[in-house]
């Protein structure tokens, strides 16, 4: 019985045949190790975002590893907050190809699939084929830009001559300049950390989304004017002496709503999103405020604006249209109408010499302008979001911005770099502004509150509710009789 079941086991065998899989079988192989593979890299992804040790989160060093290797430092449309998360994916790809022993030949510089031979080819990086266009200048322009190089150069001579000064006096045992701006310092605090809230007006129907005083810098006349400005299209002007006591109203100062306004001295520009920018003087004997011009000329809606340091003859507005643009006040013209920004263009502050100013945009770059010379001086990367504001520090030497990503950072101007980010709000930021002395830097955000932060360490020293919604704008009203 034995040897005849021998036989019949052997014949089974062999009688099995083996088929091979048909190119429709292949493929859906193909596809199904592909999809394991891609799960598997953004697995590995995740886990490398969450260490900074292998994903650095510098703009800086993340464009440098992608240089190193051989990937594409931006890809078209692409946002600043996503080069980190392709930095990851790509890396997460070659430790996955090395665990399963495939050959790195070429990676995708694309997420999702991709692990076949229908990968694109990684172009090394050319070389930049962006010209810098230069245009003639008029002769207005020629001429401001001499006004701006004159003050600017006084200005800064008279900075760093206090600068220099208060580092090494001429006569140690008398003078007590630091001692004095510490005492100076040790009383602003104390009175922040003690402020209360002093008054409080019905501004408005629907979000005030502006305001400015007379003098937030304590350069103007300080008449004790506040003004505000709201999504009605309305402008108040208040007096800051008197309670908040409203002086005057202009119900239909915009057809649309306002986002900037600034103030120098008797006049206000405003800007809104009916595609204008507005002049206004206060009449102090009727105590009205009178349309004094019309800014016309951006294509898109208007963001900010303000006025030039020097006096309130020049100005600057940004807008969604991707540029900003600086105007002859007096006579409403158009001076410079400045392009290279890849997004809608929203902040704008000054340095305090004149000589600079910064705009922000929303593809979360801060780039600095000359304004003597119309050239592009430099540019700051950093903000995962929108950056929203901008405004230098007094000493002339740190810049400040703010955004969507709650978080303020400080940049050093003589090195260019970053050199402090606080997580100061837990929404947008909505503007920020130093008090005179520089001591003391107020933010406004989303999360209905109102920082003040000590500029020596970037510590917060006090915090203001009372909002019951959004804070939309904050100023440091410099009042003469109190000094502060």
């Amino acid at each position: 019985m034995m040897d005849e079941a021998e036989p019949s086991t052997t014949n089974t065998a062999s009688s099995i045949e083996i088929v091979p899989l048909n190119n429709a079988s292949n493929s859906l192989r193909t596809e199904h190790e592909e999809l394991l593979l891609d799960l598997e890299t953004k697995q590995v992804s995740k886990t490398l975002l969450q260490q900074s040790s292998c994903v650095p989160t510098l703009p800086l060093e993340i464009r440098s590893l992608l240089r190193t290797h051989s990937q594409p430092v931006r890809l078209f449309g692409e946002h600043p907050a996503e080069l980190r998360d392709r930095l990851a994916l790509y890396l997460a790809r070659l430790v996955v190809f090395a665990k399963h022993g495939i050959e790195v030949c070429d990676v995708s510089r694309g997420g999702g699939g991709g692990f076949g031979s229908d990968v694109p080819e990684v172009v090394p990086e050319q070389q930049d084929y962006t010209t810098v266009q230069y245009t003639q200048a008029s002769p207005q322009l020629i001429e401001v830009r001499k006004r701006i190089a004159t003050y600017s150069m006084e200005r800064a001579q008279n900075r760093l001559t206090i600068e220099r000064r208060r580092k090494r006096p001429i006569e140690p045992p008398t003078v007590t300049t630091s001692s004095s701006e510490d005492d100076t310092a040790k009383q602003l605090y104390k009175a922040v950390k003690t402020l209360t809230l002093e008054g409080s007006q019905y501004g408005d129907s629907r979000p005030i989304s502006a305001i400015t005083s007379s003098s937030p810098n304590g350069n103007g006349s300080g008449n004790g004017l506040i003004a505000t400005g709201g999504w009605s299209g309305s402008i108040l002007l208040w007096d800051a002496h008197n309670d908040l006591e409203l002086i005057t109203k202009v119900h239909t100062a915009h057809q649309d709503r306002i986002m900037g306004m600034d103030m120098r001295d008797d006049v206000i520009i405003s800007s809104s999103i009916d595609l204008t920018g507005r002049i206004w003087k206060y009449d102090t004997k009727e105590k009205r405020l009178n349309a004094a011009g019309v800014l016309k000329g951006h294509e898109s809606r208007l963001a900010k604006c303000a006025f030039h340091p020097m006096d309130a003859k020049c100005c600057v507005t940004t807008s969604f249209d991707h540029t900003w643009r600086l105007w002859d006040v007096e006579t409403q013209t158009e001076l410079l109408l400045q392009d290279g920004h890849g997004y809608e263009t929203y902040g704008v502050g000054f340095h305090t010499d004149g000589s600079l100013v910064s705009i922000t945009d929303f593809g979360g770059v801060v780039q600095l302008w000359d304004l003597r010379s119309g050239k592009a001086v430099c540019h700051f990367l950093g903000h995962a979001k929108r950056v929203l504001c901008s405004q230098f520090h007094p000493n002339g030497t740190q810049l400040t911005t703010a955004g969507d990503d709650g978080t303020i950072k400080v940049w050093d101007l003589r090195r260019k770099k970053q050199m402090a980010s606080i997580p100061a709000h837990s929404g947008l930021i909505s503007q920020l502004h130093y008090d005179p002395t520089g001591e003391l830097l107020v933010s406004s955000g989303f999360d209905g509150l109102v920082r003040s932060w000590r500029t020596r360490d970037w510590n917060m020293m006090g915090e203001l509710r009372g909002h019951e919604g959004k804070v939309m704008g904050v100023n440091v009203f410099h009042d003469e009789g109190t000094g502060g």
